[in-house]
């Protein structure tokens, strides 16, 4: 399996972003990829010319979408090894992602695939079922020597010290935790443990994790439900305090809230104006924000109040730097009278 996806591969994830409505431009599509934009161009006229997606660019979404409702990808001829890669090979290596073992498994998969030059017909619907692919960024890095660690403590059932990265670059955070799963979502790595502090289980992310140290120590596990645990997060960052986050959702967006289906963590209450309130238990405020304001207007947190304060505070920001002229810089690598490949027009 090679770094860059065969021809059919790469079609038919950007038919699946397209089709999720994440209107995908070049740019996206050649980082995500991993392949360069003149390539994403040729995959998309392959997507509309030879496969007959009604494919159009849409300026105000800066990004592609199906002009017509109700496509549907035909099924497609590939090679054996090309249907290893996107039913097994990708999700294999994905579990492997950021950990020392990575390099190995990419080998054999390598190896596996391109032994496999038979060429068989798949239908599309099997492949869009296999296909993990639909992340809007590459999984995050984690240090071997911390991931060995928690695998070790995992097994052994060893407390231990971590140092975390809250914020910034030079932000963190000592943490004496109980680690009870390390689990793979999507590529990315997440660990589920007791901290010792606020007597909670709660998520980290192990890319943020700076440094771990064993105390020698065993602990004995309470029974818990890491599914549950999971469904009920909007974010696996771990933070200071545990709170109960309340969002007000107007008419216009209620359907779209009440559409969803929630984990038993998670409140939705009609009120008399045709708007929805959700209440949720969170620990991560910014993340609470974050995902209120992509809602748009329709969207504001009511409490509580140190949180919408919050909201106000990112909102202030933003509408600062929508103040006067664009802010324009060069990309890195270029000269004030050059231009990088990446900010050429595509």
């Amino acid at each position: 399996m090679t770094t860059q996806h065969p021809p059919i591969l790469r079609i038919l994830r950007i038919h699946r972003l397209i089709q999720a409505k994440r209107h995908p431009n070049v740019s996206d599509l050649a980082r995500l990829l991993e392949v360069s934009r003149s390539t994403v161009q040729r995959d998309i006229e392959q997507l509309r010319d030879r496969f007959g997606a009604p494919v159009a660019f849409n300026p105000i979404e800066n990004g592609y979408e199906y002009s017509e409702e109700g496509y549907t990808f035909p099924d497609v001829e590939m090679t054996e090894g090309e249907a290893l890669a996107l039913m097994v090979a990708d999700r294999a290596l994905a579990a492997f992602r950021g950990t020392g073992s990575e390099a190995l498994i990419r080998r054999l998969l390598r190896k596996a695939v391109d032994a496999l030059e038979d060429r068989i017909e798949v239908r599309s619907e099997q492949v869009i079922e296999a296909d993990p692919f639909l992340r809007a960024a590459p999984p995050d890095r984690i240090d071997p020597e911390v991931f060995s660690a928690l695998e070790k403590a995992v097994r052994d059932r060893e407390s231990l010290e971590i140092v975390l990265r809250t914020g910034g670059r030079a932000d963190a955070a000592k943490r004496r935790i109980d680690p009870y799963h390390l689990v793979n979502i999507d590529g990315d790595w997440t660990l589920l443990a007791q901290d010792h502090r606020s007597r909670e289980m709660r998520v980290f992310k192990p890319a943020r994790i700076r440094a771990v140290e064993g105390t020698g120590v065993r602990f004995v596990p309470r029974a818990v439900d890491p599914g549950e645990l999971l469904r009920d997060k909007i974010d696996t960052i771990g933070r200071e305090r545990i709170f109960e986050a309340v969002l007000r959702f107007d008419a216009t967006l209620a359907p779209h809230i009440l559409e969803r289906r929630w984990g038993p963590a998670f409140r939705a209450q009609i009120m008399t104006d045709g708007g929805v309130e959700l209440s949720f238990r969170s620990e991560n405020a910014d993340a609470v924000v974050r995902w209120c304001l992509g809602w748009g207007p329709g969207a504001e947190v009511v409490s509580p109040p140190w949180v919408r304060r919050r909201a106000r505070q990112i909102l202030r920001q933003i509408g600062r730097r929508y103040e006067g002229p664009a802010r324009r810089s060069r990309p890195r690598g270029t000269s004030s009278g050059g231009t990088s490949s990446d900010a050429k027009a595509g």
